[in-house]
């Protein structure tokens, strides 16, 4: 036997074993399954489709056009005759205020916001409502005020002396003073009755610029941890200054500058 016709034998039976890969009803989507809970994503046309002719990249890029609130959508194959859907969602890091609102991530991508709960409490992000219109779920929103409210929340955030620090809202509607509106600590009081009271929320003001948010934050790190004490009673922090001012709501300031 020539090792021509050895070839053409290799050839002829892996034409044929493609062809059966192809064609065969056991090699057909019969069953989808999911890596959480879904009641949206609807990915059933691609049932009865062989399980090794399917563009999965592209399948799983056409859907996740069509769902926004997911960041990535990835489909894997479950041979002989299974799809995986494994969803990857966007995490809110704050809610965006326009027409109505949005959540919004950090990559600066609108979402409608999730159905269920989230982990406490998401910060507001206020003053876009005449810098972004007709908003759209799933586009990626770059103008500069966005981008300063979240770089100044991303900075907060992961300053290790503010982590116990909540944010509440930040107000880009003047990018030559910013508002960052913080809340103190809540720490449980002791105390004899049952259940624990826990104080009512505080929370005071801190004004920003444009320039150097992550700066900014590590002064206001700084000022918080040496005024610890009175920070409960303080009305606003201005950090647009050379020298930062602090506002107590009683009649005294701290800081190089007074007010």
């Amino acid at each position: 036997m020539t090792a021509g016709v050895i070839l053409a034998g290799i050839l002829l039976f892996l034409t044929g074993l493609f062809a059966f890969l192809m064609t065969s009803d056991y090699f057909k989507v019969k069953e989808i399954m999911f890596n959480e809970s879904n009641n949206t994503v609807d990915p059933s046309y691609l049932k009865g489709r062989c399980i090794f002719n399917l563009d999965l990249a592209k399948e799983a890029e056409n859907i996740t056009e069509h769902y926004p609130t997911y960041r990535k959508i990835r489909l894997i194959r479950m041979p002989p005759n299974r799809l995986f859907v494994d969803f990857v969602r966007r995490r809110p890091v704050a809610i965006v205020r326009l027409s109505r609102q949005f959540c919004i991530d950090a990559e600066g991508v609108l979402f409608d916001p999730p159905q269920e709960p989230q982990e406490g409490d998401l910060p507001y992000i206020l003053g876009l409502e005449t810098k972004i219109f007709d908003p759209k779920p799933g586009k990626k929103y770059n103008n500069r005020e966005l981008i300063l409210a979240l770089s100044i929340i991303k900075e907060v955030r992961s300053n290790r002396l503010l982590r116990d620090y909540g944010i509440k809202k930040v107000d880009v509607t003047n990018l030559s003073s910013v508002s960052l509106f913080i809340s103190e600590p809540q720490k449980q009081q002791a105390i004899k009755a049952q259940p624990p009271i826990l104080p009512a929320e505080v929370f005071f003001e801190v004004k920003l610029d444009a320039q150097d948010a992550r700066g900014k934050v590590n002064i206001l790190s700084g000022l918080l941890s040496q005024i610890k004490n009175d920070s409960g009673n303080i009305k606003y922090i201005d950090l647009r200054f050379r020298e930062p001012v602090v506002k107590f709501n009683e009649a005294k300031a701290y800081g190089t500058k007074r007010t």
